[in-house]
């Protein structure tokens, strides 16, 4: 399971890396390379068939041809439906070929806590790298996470804060501080395996403006994001 998924994490975090020359005419993505080996190592461990493949093959397909810049229109409607369609089917596991083992099985990190299940999704962690490297836009420089850190970190301590506010005034939970040794795992796989595709799927594709994306007109762009929110929201 390390190495399998291991390989997988390393993949997701390798998208950010430039492409690796090789001589003076190819270059390779450090991504893709390590994503071959992680696919390697799970079909030899049993976490995927050859049908998981397949589907994963036509999942990045489908983003390539959605994403590219050449795309016209129509063909990005296209090529972006079917990569919606297959997303939304691997990431809520309805395709066969994958053996997603357990990480944490019916733990109960306090008394009064209901039991905790944690899955290692290799489907849903592939959605989330063949969305991130086709259809999504990422920081290419250090300016550019600048600006993004300088942007990002007051929202989210401030949204933070007042969420924990509003569920311990409401008593929808109460503290408990703990680091039990499943904290790293917890961490690792729920970032990586959960947040990426998440939101590399919400924010990056469907909350892009659909006018750059899809050629809608620009005053839809509201309804969408509206739409949207409604449907996935919890």
């Amino acid at each position: 399971m390390l190495i399998t998924f291991g390989l997988l994490g390393l993949s997701i975090c390798a998208a950010w890396l430039p492409p690796i020359r090789i001589g003076d005419r190819y270059r390779i993505s450090p991504w893709l390379l390590l994503f071959i080996a992680a696919i390697a190592a799970g079909l030899l461990s049993g976490y995927l068939t050859e049908f998981g493949i397949v589907e994963l093959g036509a999942l990045a397909i489908a983003a390539y041809f959605a994403g590219r810049s050449e795309a016209n229109r129509s063909q990005r409607i296209l090529f972006g439906s079917v990569a919606i369609v297959l997303a939304l089917a691997l990431a809520m596991h309805r395709l066969p070929g994958f053996n997603n083992p357990v990480l944490i099985e019916n733990m109960k990190f306090s008394a009064d806590a209901k039991p905790f299940t944690q899955y290692a999704n290799f489907d849903k962690a592939s959605v989330g790298l063949i969305f991130l490297v086709f259809l999504c836009n990422r920081a290419s420089s250090m300016l550019d996470w600048k600006e993004i850190l300088r942007r990002t970190i007051p929202i989210a301590l401030l949204t933070t804060a007042a969420t924990m506010l509003v569920a311990l005034t409401i008593g929808h939970v109460r503290p408990d501080l703990k680091l039990s040794s499943f904290t790293p795992v917890f961490l690792a796989a729920n970032l990586l395996f959960t947040c990426v595709a998440e939101e590399a799927f919400f924010r990056g594709f469907l909350h892009i403006p659909p006018y750059s994306f899809f050629g809608c007109h620009p005053s839809h762009h509201t309804i969408h994001l509206f739409s949207w929110q409604l449907t996935f929201s919890d």
